[in-house]
């Protein structure tokens, strides 16, 4: 079985994108540095509103991240597709995404879902790009559903 969080599989994905995308991330990294970056970019992961204590502890390591691996991972991110790849999935995928993602849109995991076979699409209302952290208990449950079924299969 394969579960996907707030996955695309192409750069960029398809929906509404909130905040700059991979593209003009780097040239931002490299002017203003990463942690500068970060404080603009991660209230994007976020529903809006959310608690600012939860985003900041959970967060914290991001900050820890070397210049250098954000600006690589960023320009392999880059132009990446795997559109034309999804048919050949053929384990039970679980495609999880919270309907207010403006990173990985919900757009985008429709898509995705409708071309892997066995896929399930759970939407998580109010939850951003980090519905585990935003609603953790029914991201679980979802988790814990598919795979039981999965399983079961």
């Amino acid at each position: 079985a394969l579960i996907l969080a707030g996955a695309l599989a192409g750069s960029p994905p398809a929906g509404t994108i909130v905040g700059p995308w991979v593209e003009r991330i780097v040239e931002e990294i490299e002017a203003r540095g990463l942690g500068e970056y970060l404080k603009t970019i991660v209230p994007f992961w976020f529903s809006p509103g959310f608690d600012q204590t939860v985003i900041s502890s959970s967060t914290r390591d991001s900050f820890k991240a070397a210049q250098h691996a954000a600006i690589a991972f960023c320009r392999e991110v880059s132009g990446f597709s795997i559109r034309d790849r999804l048919s050949a999935i053929k384990v039970p995928t679980l495609i999880v995404v919270g309907e207010k993602d403006g990173r990985t849109p919900v757009e985008e995991a429709e898509y995705i879902n409708r071309r892997i076979t066995d896929a399930w699409l759970k939407i998580i209302k109010r939850a951003g790009h980090m519905a585990n952290v935003e609603k953790p208990e029914e991201f679980n449950r979802a988790v814990e559903t598919f795979l039981r079924a999965a399983l079961r299969a």
